[in-house]
């Protein structure tokens, strides 16, 4: 009987997604089906839809196993302007949830029109401290800025900043972690003695903002592996890894070490 109901369960909702004639919808869910990733609650006609990094990337309600059905995506396209910088001219696109009113943006470069080849692009994280202040603890700033140079010298690029400070802990909670690590914590303790995972962050977004700005290849500039990870399960066409290492300081030399030897992040040898 279960795996009966079951298979109807899969049924129904493959016939809505097909019946909302919705091509990203559509994708975004058989990329979440295809990782199995799916959880019945036992309460009637909800099914909960995860992608790859365990965070919701879409909600179903079907009454009935039939064609009623209410959906919800994690972010839409906004509006986009024009952005004159230090770094060139970019355009601006911000992309909110229609819930939480969580904002993201993507900046980009030589992108109106589809490209034809692979893009650079870079996820980045929100930093307040090292993207706004200057701070010298991170290398967040630099990364920022010296993606910016190299999209603009190379004509073409998209910057996917994500509002998701700390690592996704948040600005307070960095800051307390930030306290730890004044005395004597690495950045991975400081944030699990405040029973805080060491990186938070989700990518679900990702794939929304690079199907609007009709990107279908990436030059990933990340040190991070479990960025590349993330695009890849999301059934983003990664070709190519960019490395990027800048910023290196005696302020935050022993994070990025921790990041390198705790967090798996490919830097090279002689970096250090």
């Amino acid at each position: 009987m279960m795996r009966h109901w079951m298979v109807s369960k899969f049924a129904s909702v493959f016939v809505a997604s097909i019946i909302l004639n919705n091509l990203s919808i559509y994708q975004l869910l058989s990329r979440a089906l295809h990782k199995k990733e799916i959880f019945y609650p036992r309460l009637h006609n909800k099914i909960t839809i995860h992608d790859s990094t365990k965070v919701q990337a879409l909600r179903y309600t079907l009454t009935n196993c039939s064609t009623k059905m209410e959906y919800s995506v994690p972010i839409a396209f906004v509006a986009t302007s024009k952005l004159p910088t230090a770094y060139g001219d970019f355009k601006i696109s911000v992309f909110q949830d229609p819930k939480t009113g969580e904002e993201h943006v993507a900046l980009s470069k030589g992108l109106d029109t589809a490209p034809t080849e692979p893009v650079l692009v870079r996820i980045h994280s929100e930093c307040l401290t090292g993207d706004a202040f200057g701070s010298l603890k991170c290398d967040c700033g630099p990364q920022l800025h010296n993606t910016m140079k190299m999209m603009n010298d190379a004509g073409q690029g998209v910057i996917l900043y994500l509002r998701q400070e700390g690592r996704g802990i948040g600005l307070t909670n960095k800051i307390r972690a930030y306290a730890l690590q004044d005395q004597g914590h690495d950045t991975v303790d400081a944030n699990l003695l405040l029973n805080l995972p060491a990186d938070a962050r989700t990518y679900d977004m990702c794939s929304i903002m690079l199907d609007h700005l009709q990107v279908k290849q990436v030059k990933l500039i990340t040190n991070n592996p479990l960025k590349l990870k993330a695009l890849t399960d999301l059934g983003i066409d990664v070709v190519e890894r960019v490395g990027l290492t800048v910023g290196l300081n005696k302020f935050n030399e022993d994070y990025l070490k921790t990041k390198h030897d705790r967090m798996s992040h490919m830097y090279e040898k002689d970096d250090f």
